[in-house]
């Protein structure tokens, strides 16, 4: 099985990390009952590192800054938070914290990590939080709110991945496209609903959904597949190049046609 590695970065105002009981009390205090977080030897004094149920976990502290070019686009499309940019901007160091196993799933190394960063968040205070695979950013009290509801049968998308939205113009009225960025770190397409007339809450809602099913049943949605996303909607499934990045298939969706 190949090794899965996820990583989350934390831009901080001062240069300073948790030491490991700093780290390891917010994570029991937090999760009484998750896998033990476990003290391990490490080579480079720099970086903190911990066993957590076949999962390895490190944390190194960076005495620079995230480059702009990573954040800004990030913070652009941060419509859930405004602040983000005056808020990650002056930041003057960062956190990398890695999560890897070999054997369990990208899920549980998600949740591992995630639980992690958290513990971080609680242990100083960071600036926010930079889920990179998916140029998403988050406030701190943002993430811990979704941190600590999160279980396998919840999972905290709005932290792992971006659900991101084009309002398209047009002479009858607006539509809005969703896509997603983040996905493909569970090795799946992505998902897009192209030219929708759903409001962006509904098409969220309708997205977080989708993403939802994939994670918990696999890539079980095939082109030209129907799914029900409420009691009175359907909607048609296509593999298609992607609007944002025509190099790639998603999962594209539209509203099914009544007979």
């Amino acid at each position: 099985m190949p090794r899965t590695l996820r990583l989350a970065m934390l831009p901080l105002l001062e240069a300073h990390a948790p030491s490991g009981a700093e780290l390891g009390r917010a994570y029991r205090g937090e999760w009484p009952d998750a896998p033990e977080l476990i003290p391990i030897a490490c080579e480079d004094t720099g970086t903190l590192a911990f066993e957590l149920a076949g999962t390895s976990v490190h944390v190194a502290l960076v005495g620079s800054v995230i480059p702009w070019s990573d954040l800004e686009p990030a913070c652009a499309a941060a419509y859930h938070w405004p602040e983000a940019k005056a808020t990650l901007e002056p930041h003057v160091a960062h956190w990398i914290i890695t999560a890897s196993s070999e054997a369990a799933d990208p899920i549980d190394v998600m949740l591992a990590l995630t639980r992690v960063v958290a513990a971080a968040l609680l242990s100083s205070r960071p600036a926010g939080v930079y889920w990179g695979a998916a140029s998403l950013v988050n406030s701190g009290e943002a993430f811990l709110e979704e941190a600590r509801e999160m279980s396998r049968e919840y999972l905290p998308l709005y932290l792992w991945v971006r659900f991101g939205l084009v309002r398209n113009r047009g002479k009858k009225g607006d539509t809005f496209t969703l896509y997603t960025q983040g996905v493909d770190q569970f090795d799946s397409m992505e998902v897009e609903f192209p030219q929708s007339t759903l409001d962006p809450e509904a098409l969220i809602d309708r997205a977080f959904n989708v993403v939802h099913h994939l994670l918990d049943h696999g890539p079980v949605l095939k082109d030209g597949d129907t799914i029900g996303l409420t009691t009175h909607e359907r909607f048609l499934v296509s593999h298609q190049a992607s609007i944002i990045d025509p190099t790639r298939s998603v999962y594209a969706l539209s509203r099914a046609r009544r007979r």
